[in-house]
């Protein structure tokens, strides 16, 4: 039980800890002040939104 639910956890250990160093970074930047939180959240979507089109990319899924 213990050994498949790490298993499961394994297939999606990258984008878990992308998650929470992304939720990090935007907390930490929250915490310098609110101006630098918006600008944090704006850097990591477009950050997230070119490593989704070169993975995209890659795979050949556009053609």
């Amino acid at each position: 039980m213990v050994k498949e639910l790490f298993e499961i956890i394994w297939k999606f250990i990258d984008v878990i800890l992308y998650f929470l160093g992304v939720a990090a970074i935007a907390y930490g930047c929250f915490l310098i002040n609110k101006s630098a939180g918006y600008i944090s959240i704006g850097a990591i979507a477009l950050i997230t939104a070119f490593l989704t089109e070169i993975l995209a990319s890659k795979k050949g899924s556009d053609n």
